[in-house]
């Protein structure tokens, strides 16, 4: 191998390491965030069915619906538009 050669895969290589750890930090903190608001909400579930007099049923329906919903809006049109 040529220097110029070297000099080019490890241009590339770090161009693509550069990209990547932004990428890897994005996907681990919306997994994380994910996960903190469903467990957040399994555990405050108890609470909301007894403020409002709902079946726990009734608390985790609505939840499943806004997700379903929030699916079917995102696949649409993006919601920032």
């Amino acid at each position: 191998m040529t220097e110029s050669s070297i000099t080019a895969i490890d241009g590339a290589s770090d161009s693509r390491r550069s990209i990547a750890i932004p990428i890897i930090g994005l996907g681990v903190t919306q997994i994380v965030g994910y996960g903190v608001l469903y467990y957040a909400f399994a555990v405050l579930e108890p609470y909301i069915s007894r403020d409002f007099g709902w079946p726990s049923s009734w608390s985790f329906g609505c939840l499943s619906l806004a997700l379903l919903i929030g699916g079917l809006r995102s696949h649409r049109r993006p919601a920032d538009r």
